[in-house]
């Protein structure tokens, strides 16, 4: 009889078909061997023993067993990659268990327990089944989809998590109720709406989409709403559907990425079972990463003219610096979505998904359209299009046919298109190769606000007060300028005013840097409308804003892992409590 549920999971795995969810593994000798996921090599040092269960790396030296390499690769604690394993063992995890807990597991639970609520709810929901049958979900659709309903009420969901014995605390960390601004009370943050959980790539239920169903004039909130950023859900970091639809991207090579939750559902319900949402956003890093796990080839299923175009060529972007292989699906006629297409047949969308076109192709297409190639305007146009999609290309061999193919359209010698393409593909290929790079542009772009943001505060003196007031030195990014506008700050609390002249005169170790300032300001700002100049203090110290909570928030998580290692509990209560105040904050200023 095994002793333990992490024996019975052992018992019921195979490590290699674990790791293999995540990395191509060829076989080699006794073992199986792939690229390390740890550490950047070109020559694989990465092994994995079937008969030991264990792996190990060779080039950095980590290794373990199969709950390890889980913990590793999703940044999980043990708790966590138990759950994990334990569902795809189909081994029963008992509850209460403090082995089987941390606070993100308990967060978990707490969702769960809402969508378990939220589905009871959408069974006695006059409005809600309407709705769902309007749109032509089927019982046993909506069922696998866990669809569920939230009382047009401002405590029921709140009261009914009370009495299940979790914490006020505990309920507001996981996105579900909203903190008065006027009391100590809170209120259920989706109210007459019918719910989407949006669940991680595992299965657990980590937020929710909410649409809304029952129109108020004192209402003021979207059709749409989503859960907060919480311990569990971060949106960069989830793919509505993927959970579903990863092993048939694997059975059939691809990933169709559509818009909106409704769509992915519709085609799953018409059996395009391999599809998945980028619910409007653009895509990051971290869900390219996550898709390519399972096929390297990706299909947008949703019109490129629309207003979230520019999203979706962000997430292009991303897609083909990290050299996976996109192409874009034409939906036939007028139809907006495809949802649309597959209420009047389905059989028109498995025909506009074999006839979808190469990325670049397509950009070539749409850049060609109307353009005549005797003009030279009309081939800068065409360059000017072009070129930036061509420098996100990863893979040279690629990037170098499409330099090729532009050349002989547009007539223009292939080293003169190279030295406009090549800075651009050279910092791509620098970004992707080094995660730190990245963090390091990221870093570099917010000192550079910080230095115009104080530039503009200098340029208008007059209005320091509402510098003052709203940017915080902490916000400011850069030991040299917190500094510089720590004094600027005093200086303004003592006199009453700010006059740039005068503030110069007092410290004059920061003249210079002052006056290099108050050049940038007038060389920036003096074309600008009072309006305009209003639009980017406001929109600048929200920007820098944003990036302080975002980074405190990274930090607290950080700091949270540490001290559930360490099991410090108190820790963990304060830290998650400023997490959820940092999260609402967060989703305040956006």
């Amino acid at each position: 009889m095994l002793n333990s549920p992490v024996e019975e999971i052992k018992q019921r795995l195979d490590i290699v078909d674990i790791v293999s969810e995540y990395l191509t593994l060829k076989k080699a000798g006794g073992n199986y061997r792939a690229l390390c996921p740890f550490h950047n090599e070109k020559t694989p040092s990465f092994n994995v023993s079937q008969e030991k269960q264990i792996y190990h790396c060779f080039g950095c030296d980590k290794g373990g067993d199969m709950f390890q390499f889980v913990q590793e690769m999703e940044g999980m604690e043990f708790p966590e990659a138990l759950r994990v394993l334990a569902k795809k063992a189909n081994v029963t995890l008992e509850k209460r268990n403090p082995e089987l807990e941390n606070k993100r597991t308990r967060i978990l639970d707490i969702i769960r327990e809402a969508c378990e609520y939220y589905e009871d709810a959408l069974k006695e929901s006059q409005i809600g089944l309407k709705y769902i049958e309007e749109r032509k979900i089927k019982a046993e659709t909506s069922e696998e989809f866990k669809l569920g309903y939230s009382y047009d009420d401002w405590e029921k969901l709140y009261k009914y998590l009370l009495d299940k014995k979790y914490a006020q605390d505990e309920i507001f960390q996981a996105g579900l109720v909203v903190k008065s601004e006027k009391s100590a009370s809170y209120y259920d943050r989706f109210r007459g709406r019918l719910m989407f959980p949006i669940q991680d790539v595992h299965g657990n239920v980590v937020g929710f989409t909410a649409r809304k169903l029952i129109e108020k004039e004192e209402d003021k909130t979207g059709k749409y709403i989503n859960s907060p950023q919480t311990m569990v859900y971060d949106k960069s970091r989830v793919i509505y559907g993927l959970d579903k639809a990863k092993t048939n991207i694997k059975k059939l090579g691809a990933t169709i990425i559509v818009e909106g939750n409704m769509d992915v559902i519709a085609c799953h319900q018409a059996g395009f079972k391999n599809v998945v949402a980028s619910s409007g956003t653009a895509l990051t890093e971290f869900q390219v990463e996550l898709l390519k796990r399972y096929s390297p080839n990706l299909i947008i299923a949703f019109d490129m003219d629309t207003a979230g175009a520019e999203a979706a060529k962000r997430g292009i972007d991303v897609a083909l610096q990290k050299e996976m292989n996109v192409k874009v699906l034409t939906l036939p006629g007028e139809a907006k979505d495809p949802d649309d297409v597959i209420k009047e047949n389905p059989a028109l969308f498995k025909e506009a998904i074999k006839n979808a076109k190469n990325i670049m192709d397509y950009y070539f297409d749409t850049a060609l359209k109307g353009r005549d190639l005797n003009s030279v305007d009309d081939k800068k146009k065409i360059a000017k299009e072009i070129l930036p999609a061509i420098s996100k290309i990863g893979d040279s061999i690629e990037r170098t046919h499409y330099i090729q193919k532009l050349s002989e359209l547009i007539n223009v010698p292939e080293n003169l298109l190279m030295t406009k393409v090549g800075p651009r593909a050279r910092a791509a290929i620098s970004t992707k190769e080094s995660p730190k790079a990245s963090g390091r542009v990221e870093t570099n772009r917010y000192e550079k606000l910080s230095e115009r943001i104080v530039a503009l505060a200098l340029f208008k003196p007059i209005d320091f007060k509402y510098f003052n007031d709203y940017l915080d030195s902490e916000y400011l990014v850069g030991e040299e300028i917190e500094e510089l506008y720590k004094k600027m700050v005093s200086y303004y609390n003592n006199e009453g005013q700010f006059k740039v002249d005068e503030f110069a005169s007092k410290n004059p170790e920061l003249g210079k840097r002052v006056e290099i300032l108050a050049i940038l300001g007038e060389g920036e700002f003096s074309d600008l409308s009072e309006k305009d100049l209003q639009k980017e203090v406001v929109s600048s110290i929200k920007d820098l804003e944003k990036y302080y909570v975002k980074k405190r928030i990274n930090q607290i998580q950080a700091q949270i892992g540490k001290s559930e290692g360490e099991g410090n509990d108190e820790d963990i209560d304060e830290l998650a409590r400023e997490f959820s105040l940092l999260t609402q904050k967060l989703n305040n200023i956006s």
